[in-house]
């Protein structure tokens, strides 16, 4: 069975200031948050409030089919949103290996944006990038349970 860190919701309120903060220091004011879906909708949230940016989209991507099992390369539907010249903030919960917000960046890239930076919550100490702003980095073999997938790690350690 793998390993797993259960977060709370203040765990995930405490490394959302912590993100946000990062992202304020540098001052980076982003005119639009872009969520990779499922895992950065809440965060993409939370840190909207406290960047004060109010339009949020979201790229639909899948990777992951369960606990430390996924495709070779991610699933990304179709993205429609005008982000050209503008100042984006990319948005995940955690950046695991890398491939998804890699393949999310070069997707979006080609839409010609001002400027892009990405953040995440966590982000895996081998993974094979990093995003530019994060809260906390996870060692290898520690699988994350994020309060809004619990249900759904529940069914997988049965």
């Amino acid at each position: 069975m793998t390993e797993l860190l259960k977060l709370t919701w203040e765990n995930i309120d405490d490394v959302c200031n912590k993100v946000s903060d990062l992202i304020t220091k540098v001052n980076y004011k982003p005119e639009i948050i872009i969520s990779i879906g499922r895992g950065g909708l809440i965060p993409s949230r939370i840190l909207s409030d406290r960047l004060n940016v109010s339009n949020i989209y979201m790229y639909n991507v899948k990777l992951y089919t369960g606990i430390n099992a996924r495709k070779s390369k991610p699933t990304i539907e179709f993205f429609n949103c005008d982000v050209q010249n503008k100042s984006v903030l990319l948005v995940d919960d955690i950046l695991d290996s890398g491939i998804t917000v890699n393949a999310v960046l070069e997707d979006l890239l080609k839409k010609r944006p001002k400027a892009v930076r990405t953040a995440t919550l966590y982000c895996r100490e081998d993974s094979i990038s990093k995003p530019t702003f994060y809260g906390s980095i996870v060692r290898k073999g520690l699988w994350i349970e994020f309060p809004w997938e619990k249900v759904e790690t529940e069914k997988e350690n049965k």
